[in-house]
């Protein structure tokens, strides 16, 4: 029996001894991983509650709108562009979202672009802009004509309505 307890105890010495060496070597996270934009933000339910709509992004890259299906857990990227984050964004029914622009890459009091105005099905079809943007944002899509776009001084509001309608 003495020799199980010693046995145990020298299992036990190594194990603790071993573990506190490993976390000595472990480094510190970077500074630079506090800043970073995160890979996931502001999940939001569709009113039917069968999507989640959500700012995603790989590291390095630009935030882009990513609609996710509860039911089977798939995901469908509806909005990106190469020279701008998507930023705020809203769903305005069960098949259709409103979103800006903005560039997660500088500050607010460098960031002087006006931000647009833009909707999208959950599937990535029938892309409108609505309002004039000074990012010019470039995803191949269509676009309403310049004299059907409202100004550059238009926001979008974080006032939710009914959720049931095709107006913003």
């Amino acid at each position: 029996m003495p020799s199980l307890i010693a046995r145990l105890l020298v299992a036990l010495l190594l194990f603790y001894g071993t573990g506190a060496a490993l976390a000595a070597r472990v480094a510190p996270p970077q500074t630079r991983t506090f800043f970073e934009n995160a890979n996931f933000t502001d999940p939001k339910l569709s009113p039917d509650g069968r999507y989640v709509a959500a700012r995603t992004a790989k590291p390095g890259e630009r935030y882009r709108l990513t609609v996710f299906k509860l039911e089977d857990l798939s995901a469908k990227v509806v909005a990106q562009f190469d020279n701008a984050d998507v930023g705020n964004f809203d769903w305005i029914n069960d098949e259709r979202l409103v979103f800006d622009t903005a560039d997660k890459h500088r500050t607010r009091s460098e960031d002087h672009q006006p931000p647009g105005l833009y909707a999208i099905n959950r599937d990535g079809s029938n892309y409108q802009q609505l309002v004039e943007s000074g990012y010019s944002p470039n995803n191949g899509a269509t676009s309403f004509s310049a004299r059907h776009l409202l100004g550059w001084n238009h926001y979008l509001l974080g006032q939710y309505g009914l959720q049931n309608s095709d107006s913003v």
